[in-house]
């Protein structure tokens, strides 16, 4: 009998740590999309939402040490707890991020929109792909599951080059301009193009 109820805590456990994985991957669509649309109300979401996985990932840890403690666990289901532990803590930090992103919108908000060569909404995407194949790789103890969406990351280094030769750009500029200052009565700060 006792094992059977162990089991059942166990099966809980799961659940608590599928609803936690759902606010993770929530709070990240959440502040990409408040990103994205520039959305203060989404920011607002974001914050409620960090609240709500702060009270859950309390609430799961407790859960969890006790099981360790009450029950003892061996081999697998001690693995399996541990796990859950960890987890736990990552999609914590998660939310953390989540309402980093949040906060830096509601600043960026203050200022025009500047057209970065950046695919966010691919990052967002491909985040809240791997909280769901890592949850789920953990549920069915594969590992190997969890690695599975790793060949679709978006192609970062072209991204990277882009990123890189408008900030070459950025850089040639403001030195030329400072060789400007050196020569008395001439200013020959560059004009810098905005993108549309």
């Amino acid at each position: 009998m006792p094992r059977i109820h162990f089991q059942i805590q166990l099966a809980e456990l799961k659940d608590k740590l599928l609803a936690m994985a759902a606010l993770a991957q929530q709070a990240v669509e959440s502040a990409v999309d408040a990103y994205l649309q520039r959305d203060k109300g989404l920011c607002r979401y974001v914050k409620q939402n960090e609240t709500a996985i702060n009270t859950a990932q309390r609430e799961l840890d407790e859960m969890a040490y006790e099981l360790l403690a009450k029950e003892q666990p061996m081999a697998i289901d001690l693995r399996f707890i541990l796990a859950v532990i960890k987890i736990n803590g990552d999609l914590e930090r998660i939310g953390d991020q989540s309402m980093g992103i949040a906060r830096r919108t509601k600043e960026m908000l203050k200022n025009e929109e500047v057209d970065l060569p950046v695919d966010f909404a691919a990052m967002g995407e491909f985040a809240g792909r791997m909280i769901r194949s890592a949850v789920q790789a953990l549920l069915e103890g594969d590992a190997r599951d969890g690695r599975r969406d790793r060949p679709h990351e978006p192609p970062r280094p072209r991204r990277s080059a882009q990123a890189h030769r408008r900030t070459a750009s950025i850089h040639s500029a403001v030195d030329q301009w400072h060789s400007g200052l050196e020569e008395p009565g001439t200013d020959s700060r560059p004009r810098l193009e905005h993108r549309h």
